[in-house]
């Protein structure tokens, strides 16, 4: 059990390190919020899997799991309303993005109306 509990957490701090390494390195905010969300949330998550299974307590299982459905629930939620305002105040993009299906999809959608 401890060999699982290890390998949780420092898979944990492996994802959250990656995440924060991706936030530094990334060139535009929306590659940076896509790490920030994805990376993260997975660390999060194996962090308290590893404290879950460390402390083998019923509250803090039921805690552990209130805060990995509620960390999956509002932070790709989150980051998917921050990228969309910035894109709508125009906040640049990475100069080697070639497609944009959000300007596509908005042409669309006026040329219908």
């Amino acid at each position: 059990m401890q060999v699982l509990i290890s390998i949780l957490i420092l898979i944990g701090c492996l994802f959250i390190f990656l995440a924060a390494l991706g936030v530094y390195r990334f060139p535009d905010l929306f590659s940076r919020l896509h790490a920030a969300s994805k990376a993260a949330s997975f660390g999060l998550s194996c962090l308290v899997l590893g404290v879950i299974f460390y402390l083998k307590d019923f509250r803090v299982t039921v805690e552990g799991v209130i805060v990995i459905f509620f960390t999956y629930l509002t932070l790709p939620i989150a980051s998917h309303l921050i990228a969309r305002a910035s894109y709508f105040l125009r906040t640049p993009c990475w100069k080697a993005t070639v497609i944009d299906e959000l300007e596509t999809s908005l042409n669309k959608d006026k040329k219908i109306t």
